[in-house]
Formats: structure tokens, sequence, C-alpha cells
């Protein structure tokens, strides 16, 4: 119970004891489960729904590494999962290994990590170029990818990290002779963005457009060997393309199979108006921009570098491997990020991702004999016993060799939370060689009863004379029908007032206030406090903790072993306004008394601090007190005991 104190929030997600049955039932019947989760992992799953290969292709023992990433594009994002599923499903069916980094976990540092030694690089998502109206140029978030913030609470569909050509040269490192696709960017095929800056006025801007994106992934160090560029949806099997012996970059680029009276014509080359050019930022490689059809369009493909490099000279610049031993991945588990408790020895993980930033995730942790693209699958059980279990979720990470984890936030498909119950999370370990290893599963299990416990102040101080201070509100949100138990504890987890046990509740806002009484009504000792809530049901049992602090004044020493001789900070907030700053009295050992000092205000608010030399005095109790006025004329003071070296 010591470290009660250290944060204002704590949460555990506990299965229930009278729900063992059903859970032990679940859990036998997820044995079975397991081995079809598996089987779906491998077959069902776009990652690894690999189709058997051509004549051509089996004539190679290539198996190039793609990894195809979708940022947050706001409204547009599910569109281009979308498209991102078909890219993966149509490179897995041409025989490629594929990782799918996908919103909200396309962050630059995963990003990064997949990459590494990738063949084939598709991107979709929003384009930051240059030229355009947002001067000056510069390449630290332009010419690049634009991607989830790294701090999850900042991840959303309509928030976007710029990762620009200076991040790509500096950290990305790709196969060599590698290709890279960037598709539906703005700027990167040299189009502006939707509206009238869509068109550039003069084509010498589009180029440069063209040239400027294509950039840092022509890098000697990134080690791509082109780049193609495509505002619109393309007709063509674009991997397929890449899988055939025999043809160039520029054949594929204008490749055509719709006549000009196809509807459909724009999405593939039409070889109208092009642009031929020599890249200024990289000397002796070329680039093609190919007109649109539609009225008002411009330029919405472009391809930049090594166009007359081949398929086979693709394949050949580091898919092949001779490696055939698969990676080894060993300890997968669950474990909660928060404080999960199981009620027996087989009963899941469970975390609670309701949205309210507390326990959200699962981690999903384990141990790599070598750097591996990781494909996740979760299941939940079937409507019907016997059928296949519906697929949920998939994701996919990349890692290196030795300890790791990753994460399920607990949303499925859609970005949706998922309803309570158990889920079955399998993985499937793909090295760099294309070798996988057998699928494991692990159950986890989605409690989120409760939601958002807070307090509407930090500190109440019910012996002043200030009413609005002198006790608070506290609520929780239940998310379906529980059995809920309510109550205050202190800093050692003793009950002080009991407001609610064993009650049935049914789903919606809990409330209750705290006058910072006991049951007798007598006033509790100053300190933490902590609403203590529990909800149950047939799931299992959500606890949740918030604090807070009863007293005058909360204080805070910089040191939590003070010495003699040295300075120390005290810093104070008042619980109250005071009428003047509060000033600091010392206690030693042997009763000697020093000060006393103001305090000066930190800010315009209730923040005040001294620092403070402790010379002389004897080691041992050092009582420090805190007194002032409020702002009404109560005279407030609190005394806290520190241990003086």
């Amino acid at each position: 119970m010591a470290d009660r104190d250290q944060g204002a929030q704590r949460a555990s997600v506990v299965p229930k004891d009278r729900a063992s049955a059903r859970i032990s039932r679940a859990l036998r019947h997820g044995a079975l489960l397991a081995a079809v989760a598996m089987l779906s992992a491998v077959v069902g799953s776009p990652v690894f729904a690999a189709a058997a290969p051509s004549a051509a292709q089996a004539s190679s023992t290539s198996h190039p590494k793609a990894v195809i990433i979708v940022g947050p594009t706001g409204a547009k994002t599910n569109m281009f999962r979308g498209i991102g599923d078909i890219v993966a499903q149509q490179a897995s069916a041409a025989g490629m290994r594929v990782t799918k980094i996908y919103e909200p976990d396309a962050t630059w540092d995963r990003v990064v990590q997949a990459t590494k030694g990738a063949n084939l690089v598709v991107y979709l998502g929003h384009g930051n170029g240059w030229p355009s109206p947002y001067a000056p140029f510069q390449e630290s978030t332009k010419d690049g990818l634009g991607l989830n913030y790294p701090a999850r609470n900042q991840r959303s569909i309509n928030d976007t990290d710029y990762y620009g050509g200076d991040r790509i040269r500096n950290q990305m490192r790709l196969a060599p002779n590698a290709i890279v696709l960037i598709y539906m960017s703005c700027y990167a095929a040299g189009n502006g963005e939707p509206g009238p800056n869509l068109v550039p006025r003069d084509p010498k801007v589009a180029v440069e457009r063209v040239d400027n994106f294509a950039s840092a992934f022509l890098d000697k160090r990134v080690g791509a060997a082109v780049v193609f560029a495509y505002r619109t949806e393309q007709i063509m099997d674009i991997p397929q393309a890449f899988m055939t012996p025999g043809k160039t970059m520029l054949s594929i680029f204008k490749h055509q199979t719709s006549p000009p009276s196809n509807p459909h014509w724009y999405n593939e080359y039409t070889g109208l108006d092009d642009i031929w050019f020599d890249s200024v930022r990289h000397p002796g490689t070329r680039g093609l921009l190919d007109h649109n059809t539609l009225p008002g369009e411009g330029y919405s493909r472009a391809i930049t570098g090594r166009l007359d490099m081949t398929t086979d000279q693709w394949l050949g610049g580091g898919g092949s491997s001779t490696d055939t031993t698969p990676p080894v991945l060993t300890g997968f588990a669950a474990s909660s990020s928060g404080s999960a408790v199981a009620s027996g020895a087989s009963a899941p993980v469970a975390f609670s991702p309701n949205g309210d930033g507390i326990d959200e995730t699962v981690s999903l942790d384990h141990q790599l004999s070598e750097e591996s693209a990781l494909s996740f699958t979760v299941t939940g059980d079937p409507a019907t016993p016997g059928d296949p279990p519906p697929v949920v979720r998939t994701f996919d990470d990349y890692a290196d060799a030795g300890a790791g984890a990753s994460a399920w936030d607990g949303r499925d498909q859609n970005g949706d939370i998922v309803p309570d119950g158990i889920y079955h999370v399998t993985v499937v370990a793909t090295d760099d060689a294309g070798n996988l290893n057998a699928p494991q599963t692990v159950d986890v299990q989605v409690l989120s009863l409760l939601a958002a416990p807070t307090w509407d102040r930090t500190a109440i101080d019910p012996n002043a004379g200030e009413p609005s201070t002198a006790s608070a509100d506290f609520g929780v949100g239940l998310s379906q029908d529980a059995t809920v138990d309510l109550s205050i504890e202190d800093a050692q987890g003793h009950v002080v007032r009991t407001v609610s046990s064993d009650v049935a509740s049914t789903a919606g806002p809990i409330t209750m206030s705290w006058d910072g009484r006991d049951d007798t009504g007598a006033p509790v000792p100053d300190g933490a406090y902590f609403a203590d809530v529990v909800a149950s049901d047939d799931s299992g049992t959500v606890h949740y903790q918030s604090r807070v602090w009863v007293g005058p004044f909360q204080m805070t020493l910089d040191t939590a072993t003070p010495s003699r001789g040295h300075v120390v900070t005290y810093d104070v907030v008042a619980t109250d306004p005071l009428g003047t700053p509060p000033r600091l009295t010392f206690k030693w050992a042997g009763g000697a008394h020093f000060g006393p000092w103001v305090m000066a205000r930190v800010g315009h608010g209730r923040h005040y601090r001294a620092k403070v030399s402790l010379t002389g005095g004897r080691a041992g109790p050092l009582q420090v007190t805190v007194s002032g006025t409020d702002t009404v004329g109560e005279a407030v003071s609190q005394t806290e005991s520190f241990s003086l070296r």
C-alpha cells in the first residue's frame, strides 16, 4: 500500500469468482477454437493468404518483403485501409511476405522497424510536399510520410505527425533496389491539394514536386531504386507486375489494359501530355509524369529513379535467401498494463478498453530468436459451437530479436471497442527469408464496466470556513447493469466511509458527494484518500481508485532524504484561496524551533514555494508546519514529519 499516493487513479480488472464456472466453460471451448484460430491466422488472414505461385514465380526462390503503411487521413482513413488491404492481398497472392502498419499504430518507430530490408514499401496517407503554399521549404516534415503521433493519447484519424525526407535519409534502411509506391498522397505525383490548388499552373512545379518527394527514398543510404507515385486508385495489379520476370519499371508504369472508351481509363497510364525530366535531386536518374484525362485533374502518375531496372534485378536486390530455418517465438503471453488480477489459475488476463485512459491495452509479450514480422489475428467465440471463430481484428508489428511486446487496444477492424468477453489472440512470426513459425495463441478478457472515475476537486478542507471546498463530488460511468461497491479508503487501504455495498445498479452515471468525514461523522485526518469503486457482472469485476486530498495544504519536498546543511525546496498547494502567502516553521529533534519563512507564490494560483537551508539542528524527526489565513479570515495550518539525516 506504500505506493497508493503515487498516482491519482488506479485500476484493476478482476474476473469475478462467481463467473469462474462460465469462464472455465469458455476456456475449455477455447482450447478447441485455438486450433481453428491458428488455421485462420495462416489461411484466412490477408497477410498469409498466398495463392499458388505461377510458373514464372516458381522458378525463383525469392519472396520479397512488402510493407503496407496506412497513415491517418481523417474521414478517408477507412477507405485507405481498404485499398491497403487490397494491395496487401495482391502482394501476398503474388508470393510476397507482407507486413501491414496501419493507423492508429502507424508510428514512425514501427515504420522504421518494419521497413528494414523491405523490397517494396507502399504508403497511403497524407502528403506534405514542396512547392506548396506552406513555406519555407524544409525536409524535417516535407517530402515524407504522415503518420500517427508516438503517444497513444495523441493518436486519431484526424491528427497527422509528418516525418520528412531528412528523417527518411537518416533512419529508413530498405533492401538494395527497393521499390517505393506512394499512393493517393498530395504533392507526390505532381498534384497539389484538392481544390483550386490541385493542378499547378506551371508544369515545372509538378516536376519539382515529384523530384522532391522521391528524393529521400532514392538516397543511397535508404536503398530505393525507383519511386512510383499515384494520386488515384489504379486498375493494374501492381504487386503481380513486380513479380513478373523480364519487365522494366518503365514498362510497368506504362501498362495499359483498357481502351480510352473505358470510363476508368484514367486510372492507369494514359500517355497524354507526358513530361520527361532529368532529376535535379539525383543526377543520373530520370522521371516521367503522366497526365490524367479527367477535366481539371492535372498530373496524377509519376515515376522517378532507375526506370530501366528490371523485375529480375529487383528480385535479386535482397529478396533471395538460402535460410530455411523458421524464427523461434517463445514466451507468448498477455499482461495487463494496469492492475489486472485473475481469479483463478486458468482465467485469462483482463483489461478495460473503454476510452478513459486507464488500463486501455493488453501487452502481448514474446521472445524472438531473430527479427521478424509479427502478424496478429484476434478472434471471438462463434455464435454457434463448431463454426469458425469470427475474426475481430488483424494487425501487424515488427520486432527485433530478444524480448519484446506488442499491444492490442481492444478495438475491432473498424476502430470500435469490442464487447466484453474472452478473445483469442494468435501470432505468426515471419523472418526476412520468409520462414514462418507455428502459430501461437493466448486468451485475453475484455472488461469495460467502469469508465472515467473523476472528482470535481482534487482537494477538500472540511475544517475551513470556505463552503465551496468543504466537499467534493465523485462520479464514474457504468456501461451496463452491475453490482457496485463504493467506499472511501485511506492511504493504508482502510475503509473510512462506506457509500454502498453490493448494490444492484443500472447502467449510467454513479455519483456521490464526500465531506471528508468517516462513518461516524467525524472529520478524517489530513492526508490522501481514495474513492474505491468495484463493479461486477457475470463477465467479471472492474476495480478503480481515484485520489482526493483532505486538508488545507498539499506539501511536497524535493527529496525523500533531507540532510543537514543542504538546501531543500518545499512546494505547497493550498486547498482554499489564501489572503496572504503561507509560512513555514520547523521543529527539530530536541524541541528547537526555526522560522517562519514566508513562501513565494508560483504563478497566479494556489501554488507556493520556498527554498530553505537546513543548517543546525539534530538528525532525526523534523516537523514542518505550513500555516496561513484564507480569504474569509480563517486560520489554517498543517504539519508534516520528515526524517532528517
